[in-house]
């Protein structure tokens, strides 16, 4: 607002409908997406999104009571292959941002999905991600673990305790956490009270029969398990489980057996106990970062060293870290808080474009053409990342240090247009960043 010469001009201001982040990713574009609320009890104003100089706000319109109802209550947000944003809510289903722009509604009357039982038509989604195959899952909570095919979905399944043995707790409930799926596209699930789960669907995840459930909680793991209750899940790039918790966050190394079905647990260690851990990122350098009640936490590469970062030592807006994203374009860490959002510019190496990996722009599924690696290190490793931070393929290089890429991910399914970063790591752990081009040809 402003007086002049005795007349009130109002502005209206560019902002997110509310200080709440309490989910943060980026889209292809380098948008970063935001969801503004913990079930029904803070935030509540829907969704918003920042392209670095705009913001713009989703579902953040009260009833014509004045009240905040459940679709505004935006939980979680994800942006799938085909870069269709998704925006799970507390108790109003999920909001899908089509290929063409438009909104679409999913719910309990167009889907698997079902609502609690106590209001068939209140659906709370408190996870969603993608697979490799281009499936996504989601936790739809206290009945189960849905995936759809595409939507409409041509093909559906809802995983539930009593058919298929997901965890529940004391009340026999699946109050379910948190989805995240391996390189192997083993799901892991994670929930408010019972603990977490490997889930291998046997490769069929729309048919029943050859799953299989492995639950890990203090029950199973009573000496090493920090807690039942399960805030995030999130692997490092040297293959190690990350499980964060409102007591601690647990490191695992282990085997998992397809042919036995069986889990071989190697190594188990706990960090930050007693602290309540709320998200985990992990970088293309293979930092850790943990956003906690207590502020933000870095663990380096190589496990040696923390970092501890609050509003005392270098500003940031709360210590209640809630949300995290990284931007793989400039380095970044985003870190989203109750009372607003923070950008912390980590001093390092920039990513450049190593003339290693040729052609630049690589113009895939229109024959054998492939994308080149050369000039390696003998058996040296090359990971190729999504703009978002996914990893979707690792190369080794041969005898003669050359290692070569078709445009397909680990499922041999081709990669969608766009900007993808590949990092290049020898025997010795040296690292250089590099990104490539890719336009698809159908």
């Amino acid at each position: 607002m402003r007086v002049k010469s005795g007349e009130v001009d109002s502005f209206l201001v560019n902002s997110p409908a509310a200080n709440t982040f309490m989910d943060l990713t980026f889209d292809h574009q380098g948008i970063l997406w935001a969801a503004s609320s913990y079930r029904d009890q803070t935030g509540c104003r829907g969704a918003y999104c920042f392209d670095g100089d705009r913001w713009t706000n989703y579902f953040a319109v009260p009833s014509p009571s004045g009240n905040w109802t459940a679709e505004n209550n935006v939980v979680c947000v994800a942006v799938d292959s085909r870069r269709r944003v998704w925006l799970g809510t507390w108790g109003a289903g999920i909001h899908m941002l089509s290929e063409q722009g438009e909104w679409k509604l999913i719910d309990q009357n167009n889907s698997i999905l079902k609502g609690i039982a106590a209001d068939p038509d209140y659906l709370v989604i408190n996870d969603i991600c993608e697979d490799k195959d281009g499936n996504i899952w989601m936790s739809d909570f206290l009945q189960g673990v849905a995936v759809f095919s595409d939507f409409p979905p041509t093909k559906q399944m809802l995983y539930t305790p009593s058919e298929d043995g997901l965890p529940s707790g004391e009340e026999g409930q699946f109050k379910g956490s948190v989805i995240a799926i391996d390189e192997a596209g083993l799901k892991w699930i994670g929930t408010l009270d019972a603990g977490f789960c490997l889930f291998d669907d046997g490769g069929t995840p729309f048919q029943r029969g050859d799953d299989t459930v492995i639950p890990f909680s203090t029950s199973s793991y009573p000496e090493k398990m920090s807690s039942n209750h399960i805030t995030d899940i999130s692997f490092d790039r040297k293959d190690v489980l990350w499980v964060a918790t409102d007591s601690g966050v647990n490191a695992i190394r282990g085997q998992y057996d397809p042919i036995t079905k069986s889990y071989t647990c190697e190594s188990w260690d706990t960090y930050l106990r007693e602290i309540t851990v709320n998200r985990i990122l992990v970088d293309l350098q293979n930092n850790k970062w943990f956003g906690t009640e207590n502020g933000l936490y870095r663990l380096s590469g190589g496990n040696a060293s923390w970092t501890h970062y609050t509003q005392e030592t270098c500003g940031l807006v709360d210590n209640q870290v809630k949300s995290l994203a990284f931007d793989t374009l400039t380095g970044d860490i985003w870190i989203g808080t109750l009372l607003g959002l923070n950008r912390l510019k980590i001093p390092g190496p920039p990513v450049q474009q190593a003339p290693i990996a040729y052609p630049n722009l690589f113009i895939s599924g229109i024959g054998e053409d492939e994308v080149t690696f050369a000039e390696l290190s003998p058996n040296s490793t090359v990971r190729i990342f999504t703009l978002l931070g996914e990893l979707i393929r690792t190369l080794t290089a041969d005898e003669l240090g050359k290692a070569t890429w078709d445009g397909t991910n680990s499922s041999d399914n081709l990669v969608a247009s766009g900007i993808y970063f590949y990092c290049l790591q020898d025997k010795n752990g040296n690292q250089m960043l590099g990104k490539l081009a890719v336009l698809r040809k159908e």
